[in-house]
Formats: structure tokens, sequence, C-alpha cells
């Protein structure tokens, strides 16, 4: 075993000892990062697909996020947290439970009917074009700051990649918390056809990612990091194997190979290659002297960029198609394809995924790879301390989205995302409205 793969491990252990000790249990918000991190960089240096290996640089700037990460969770003790909080403050449960059923109720309807009608343009189109000119025709015109062949307008297609896209995430954020938290499993069901058309839309695997990413967070903090023997094996593990066979099954569906040789390499290729490629490429950006990670430091606006692209994207889409800032031309980078390996078929391509480290490395190199992760962790700690002594959703829900945004960051900075920025300012909406402008729970009931 090479040196610092073992020196890797041990600090992987170490940290992993420490979160367990401090929240007094195994399976906590603190160990699964650092597991989901530390685990797939281990396996990246394997070079499993062929894939080449990332650098040690790259697996000590990991072991600075997730020490970061860990110290924050360490920085308050919950005593001191729970010093002061006001317990009166705390959003009832059953008003965003009935605030949750009248949001279905009024806005349900319109986006399914919205979500069907471009879905099934998209099953036409993809029967006439292809899978895979449907996906890249699709894709490259949104890239290129044009309009999408499925939307055929500018205005809807901001609409739904934005807006919608971010009120879909909360609905099944929502969904999610209150249907395990009261045991309404079919509140689920709404979310499902919504993800379900949607990755039909995208034909990609995330969107169905997304769904079981926050189904199975929320069973496992309601769960309160629990043993998982009181799972209802037919309500709930038989549904999300299911959907992770279809996530997966995308791949071959795309290039038409359904044959079972394609299937069962399907079974871990593309898994080990999504979830490390990220680590490779940005090696091979940060190791480069050359590279713009290394000729720019963005003091922090990266990690808001998802902010400004609101407005960047919208003067770009809608008025001037030239525009450009510092992000546009940085991020473009990022789209083209890079040899990150090779195996018998030729090299290995990939773009795009860069895991947030990126991102952060741009902003303010080693300091702030420690610096945002710590913050992350404080407000982990909190919250999560809060939501075991109170019960309380809100704060459960917090707890949720910054597991989101560090879970799927192994992919691409979550911060960078236009549409989490949205969905942060619709779940602040959310919460705002179920627990102050409807105070009397009984006028909600009788709507």
């Amino acid at each position: 075993m090479p040196l610092f793969t073992m020196i890797f491990s041990i600090v992987i252990i170490l940290l992993s000892l420490i979160s367990i000790i401090s929240y007094r249990r195994i399976i906590n918000p603190n160990s699964i990062v650092i597991w989901w991190w530390g685990g797939w960089y281990m396996i990246s240096t394997l070079s499993i697909t062929g894939i080449d290996k990332p650098s040690t640089y790259t697996g000590g700037l990991i072991l600075i996020f997730l020490s970061g990460f860990t110290i924050g969770n360490l920085f308050f003790k919950p005593n001191l947290i729970l010093t002061y909080i006001n317990i009166d403050d705390n959003p009832k449960n059953t008003k965003i439970y009935l605030f949750y059923l009248k949001i279905i109720k009024y806005t349900y309807i319109p986006i399914f009917l919205l979500f069907a009608y471009y879905t099934g343009k998209a099953i036409y189109i993809m029967k006439t074009q292809g899978l895979l000119l449907y996906r890249l025709s699709t894709f490259s015109s949104e890239r290129s700051g044009g309009v999408s062949v499925l939307y055929g307008n500018v205005y809807i297609d901001l609409f739904v990649n934005y807006f919608l896209i971010s009120y879909l995430l909360v609905f099944i954020l929502f969904g999610s918390v209150i249907a395990f938290y009261y045991k309404k499993y079919r509140l689920l069901i709404p979310s499902a056809i919504l993800f379900l058309m949607y990755t039909i839309m995208q034909l990609g695997r995330f969107p169905f990612y997304f769904f079981v990413f926050f189904i199975f967070s929320s069973y496992l903090f309601i769960n309160k990091g629990n043993s998982l023997k009181n799972l209802n094996y037919k309500r709930g593990v038989f549904p999300i194997m299911i959907i992770v066979a279809i996530l997966f099954m995308i791949e071959p569906i795309r290039g038409g190979d359904l044959s079972i040789k394609s299937i069962v390499k399907l079974a871990y290729q593309p898994i080990i290659d999504y979830h490390t490629i990220g680590f490779i490429l940005f090696d091979k950006e940060v190791t480069n002297t050359n590279s713009v990670i290394n000729q720019h430091i963005t003091f922090g606006m990266r990690s808001v960029g998802g902010i400004s692209a609101i407005f960047e994207q919208f003067y770009h889409k809608l008025i001037d198609s030239t525009f450009s800032t510092v992000a546009f031309p940085e991020s473009t980078t990022r789209e083209f394809d890079t040899v990150i390996g090779y195996n018998d078929y030729g090299p290995i391509t990939a773009n795009a995924f860069y895991t947030c480290l990126y991102t952060l490395y741009m902003d303010g190199r080693e300091l702030f790879i420690f610096l945002v992760p710590f913050i992350l962790g404080v407000f982990t700690k909190i919250n999560y301390v809060r939501w075991k002594k109170y019960n309380s959703l809100k704060n459960l829900t917090y707890v949720v989205v910054i597991m989101f945004a560090l879970f799927f960051s192994i992919f691409q900075s979550q911060f960078e995302g236009t549409a989490n920025w949205i969905g942060l300012l619709y779940i602040a909406l959310f919460l705002h409205a179920a627990t102050h402008c409807y105070t009397n729970e009984k006028k909600i009931l009788q709507e």
C-alpha cells in the first residue's frame, strides 16, 4: 500500500471516530460525508475502469475539505446550541404538513399537465431523431446559449430549467420529509410521477438520483440513525431498488444496447466512472500551473456563482447572446472533453464533473476548501441537534439540504447551480408561509 493511501485511510478512520463520538451514533451527517468522499477517492486510486489515478495533492485537499466539515461539527457543543434556542420559535410540524397539502392542491395539476405535454413531445422527438441525437441537440443548444429543441421558446426554457426544476426539488424535499415523519407514504407518488417525466425529458439519471437521495436521507434522519431493521421493505426498500435499477439502465438505453452483457457491465463501470471522474478532472486542472484555476482567484464569487448566474443567464438569453463575464468563459472550459485515461477501446474522455473542489480552490485555494465545509459543518450540527431534541421539521429540512449540497458536490459544485439558489428561496418562502401566514390550523383543514 502506497504511503499516502495508508495516511489517507488513517485520517478517514480518525475523522469517522471523531464524528461518531461527537454525535454518539454511528450513522450521522458528519460520518456520511466522510465515508462518501473518502470512499470514492479510495476507489479512484485503484483505477478499476482505466481512469487515471488522482495525485496525492488532490487527496490532501479532500482531507482538508473533510477536516473542515468535521471541525465545524465540533465547533459548538450540543448544550451550548440548545442554550441559545428559543423553543417557542419552533415551527409547528402540523402547519408545515397542512401547507404542503395546500401547495399540492393548487400547483400540482398545472405543472403535471405541462410536464406531460413536454414528456410526450420528448418521446416523439426521440422516435424521429434517435436517443443520442435528441440528448446531444438538447444539451448543445442550451450550452451555446440557444433554445432547447424540446421547449422551442427561450421563456419556457428559462421557466422550466430555473423555476420549475427548483420547485421540483423542493417538492420532493418536503414531500419525503413529511411522508416519513407522518408515515404518509402516498405523498411520495405525486413527486415520483413528476421526476419520472422530467427524467424522460432530460434523458438523464440525475433527476432519479435526486429523488432516491431525498427519500433515503429523509428516512435515515427521521429514524435518527437507528438500525434499518424497522424499515418496511415492501413500502421502502423495494420501490427504491426498482428506482435505482431504472436509474442505471439509462446508459444502455441511450446507446440502444440492451444486451445482458451491456447491463451486467453497467452494474459497475458507469457507477464507478460517474463518481470518480471528478477527482481526476479536478486533479488535471489543479496540477497544471497554466490552467484557469491556477491563473485566477475569485475570492468567493464562484461559490455564490449561482446567484449572479440568474441575472447573467437571463441577460445572455433574452437580451444579448454575446454577453460574457469571467464566469462564462471559465465555465465553458469545463464543457470541453478531457482525456482522463485509457481502456480497451482507446482514450476515456469526460467533462463538466470537476467536483466542488474546483470552485473552492478557484475562490481561495486551500483556505476556502477548509472554510466553506467548516461553515456548513457548524450549521449541520446546530440543525441536527435541534431536530433530534425537538423534532422540528424545519431543522431536519435544513440538514437534508446541506447533505444534498455535500453529497452531489462530488460531481460538481451545487453552489454554482442557479436552480439550487432559487430552491433555497422557495424553501424560505415555504417555511415562512407555513409557520406565519397560516396560524389557524382548523381553517386550513376545512379548505
